[in-house]
């Protein structure tokens, strides 16, 4: 909402996507739908569509929480892989990702590659 009131920034920072597919699956939760990779890959599409439209950059932040031990119980193993699901939706539209470990950037993808 913050987007479409707001068109005249030259740089907008999402912070962070982790959180926005958290609330999403509780929004639904609490809506008694269940929330699948569909649902959030459409709302991740029309999210991104918006910030096409934008004049400027726009940065997300997101956690990379695929790298560690399986979760034991669903939910949190379908948290994990819908954040995963939505990096990966993400990534495919940026024109730069980097990757932050221990402080330092690993570039993943840019506009010189």
């Amino acid at each position: 909402r913050l987007i479409r009131h707001n068109s005249d920034y030259g740089l907008y920072l999402i912070d962070c996507l982790t959180l926005w597919v958290s609330n999403h699956m509780y929004d639904y939760d609490q809506k008694g739908i269940e929330c699948t990779e569909d649902v959030i890959a459409v709302q991740l599409e029309e999210l991104v569509h918006e910030c096409m439209l934008l004049l400027g950059t726009v940065i997300f932040v997101t956690n990379e929480i695929g790298m560690g031990i399986v979760p034991e119980n669903k939910l949190a193993r379908q948290f994990r892989d819908f954040v995963g699901y939505s990096n990966r939706i993400l990534a495919s539209h940026a024109d730069e990702v980097v990757l932050v470990s221990c402080g330092l950037p690993l570039p993943l993808k840019s506009k010189q590659c």
